[in-house]
């Protein structure tokens, strides 16, 4: 499995190992980290193409739709 997680900082082997095994990844499973300063905060895992978003940036654009 590929994991590409999308973060506003770099994160620290110790975040790593722990979204790691929130994911239940595998021995031979890669994940990545790339930093996007736009996130703002949380992030966003690409997991296998599959795409969990749990960044700030889109929960405020949910909360602008639900404004406007």
């Amino acid at each position: 499995m590929t994991v590409q997680v999308i973060s506003s900082y770099k994160l620290d082997n110790d975040e790593l190992t722990e979204l790691r095994e929130k994911l239940s990844l595998k021995e031979g499973d890669t994940m990545t980290n790339v930093v996007d300063r736009s996130v703002i905060a949380g992030m966003i895992i690409n997991l296998d193409g599959r795409v969990i978003d749990l960044s700030f940036k889109t929960q405020l654009k949910n909360l602008q739709k639900l404004v406007l």
